[in-house]
């Protein structure tokens, strides 16, 4: 600026005929180099003659001395007031400067641990993070009922917080010597759990309540079997509902299983037959036979872990899988049998073939046309037992134990073959 306005001075003056650039790069001479901003970290040169402060922040001073009724530019509280102003920063930046420095190395430790987590970090959102932890002592100190009131600005504010809280506690917790797995509530990504990702980090946070799990040594099994394995996510889903299964049997047995050293083969039992009649969770059925035999081997594994590893020493021996313990295999086309059209229906749908594709408009095609292409789906799906969507892809020619498909119709239009389709509503 200071070389703008001593161009613009000279030309209008006649004092030189040269344009900007040819001023700059032949008349111009480099500025010595200013006095650093009072405010640390800041980039900018000082130019006022009374405060030692850039553009930026000598209009914030202005107004804060405007605020206060300070009259004095150059008031004592100069220096205690620049030593907490952030930097003026661009859109990429931010600052931890206005924290205090307990505080400042909670908030630095876990970003740092968030960027080994996830792929992006919003400097918005850290602002928006440090204005509201603005008269916060301690983030590990803080006391659940406060979390509420620091006053989240959007929900990605409000995510990056999540992480920030999290971490800090995670970290105050491994100080004080508190094992993750020994709360009743496990958070995911604190376990060390391996994804499929292209990192093998886990970025999506989650929180687990292991209280599903009434037997005391069957929760410390699977937390020492974590511990030991560090498995994958999907691995550990299983792992955990199959012990989730077996615990809410055993909790119906007489001792509730919280004696290892007292079961037997009939809580063995009542095991497998909790995973064999396993249902799904939306309620909608049973597992299938491979689910549920997933289950019944992780359970089984899992034992096995203990007792190679002594974890659980007073395990009793005849709670193990015995050969009886089998899922039997189930064939899906049984199933589907079930789901056939009675033949009582069939009959009805035979008497009323000449209904189907009545008032049925498909694209350009003549109405009679249309009545032959679904008239000729309908004894497809009738006589060869094709599911729809194999009936949809038959080519011409295609021969059947019941028929020989021919082209179902040709367009008047252009003369070409049209494929068998089925619409809904097509029997």
């Amino acid at each position: 600026m200071p070389h703008y306005v001593k161009w613009r001075y000279q030309y209008k003056s006649g004092q030189t005929q040269l344009e900007l650039a040819d001023w700059l790069a032949t008349m111009a001479h480099p500025l010595p180099r200013g006095r650093p901003c009072l405010v640390g970290a800041c980039d900018g040169t000082a130019h006022g003659r009374r405060t030692a402060l850039c553009t930026y922040h000598r209009e914030r001073w202005r107004r804060h001395r405007k605020e206060l009724g300070m009259k004095d530019a150059t008031g004592e509280d100069l220096a205690g007031w620049a030593a907490v102003q952030s930097p003026c920063l661009s859109g990429f930046q931010f600052t931890l400067l206005p924290l205090n420095p307990l505080l400042r190395r909670e908030v630095l430790h876990a970003l740092v641990q968030r960027d080994a987590q996830r792929p992006t970090l919003s400097p918005v959102a850290v602002r928006l993070l440090v204005r509201g932890l603005e008269g916060v002592d301690s983030i590990a100190a803080l006391p659940p009922k406060q979390l509420a009131d620091l006053g989240y600005i959007d929900r990605n504010c409000e995510a990056h917080w999540n992480d920030v809280l999290r971490l800090v506690r995670a970290a105050f917790d491994k100080f004080r010597g508190i094992d993750p797995l020994d709360k009743p509530v496990w958070e995911l990504a604190d376990l060390g759990l391996r994804s499929r990702t292209r990192s093998g980090v886990r970025t999506v946070p989650r929180q687990l309540d292991t209280s599903v799990i009434r037997q005391d040594w069957l929760r410390r099994l699977l937390a020492d079997w974590v511990k030991e394995t560090t498995p994958e996510n999907t691995d550990f889903r299983r792992f955990f509902r199959a012990c989730a299964a077996a615990s809410r049997a055993l909790e119906l047995r007489p001792s509730g299983g919280h004696d290892p050293s007292a079961l037997k083969i009939t809580d063995m039992d009542a095991v497998v037959e909790e995973i064999r009649t396993r249902q799904r969770e939306d309620g909608t059925g049973p597992l299938s036979a491979g689910a549920r035999n997933e289950l019944l081997t992780c359970f089984c594994q899992l034992l096995d872990f203990g007792r190679r590893l002594q974890v659980v020493d007073d395990l009793a021996t005849g709670f193990a899988r015995q050969r009886h313990h089998q899922i039997p295999y189930e064939d899906a086309s049984e199933d589907m049998a079930g789901k056939a059209i009675p033949e009582l229906l069939i009959a009805q749908l035979d008497a009323a073939t000449d209904l189907i594709g009545v008032d049925f408009p498909y694209g350009d095609f003549p109405p009679e046309v249309v009545q032959a292409m679904l008239r000729t789906v309908y004894v497809l799906l009738r006589d060869t037992g094709r599911r729809p969507w194999e009936v949809r892809w038959l080519p011409s020619g295609t021969r059947t134990p019941a028929l020989t498909c021919t082209p179902c119709a040709i367009s008047w239009t252009t003369g070409r073959q049209t494929p068998l389709l089925v619409t809904s509503r097509s029997p």
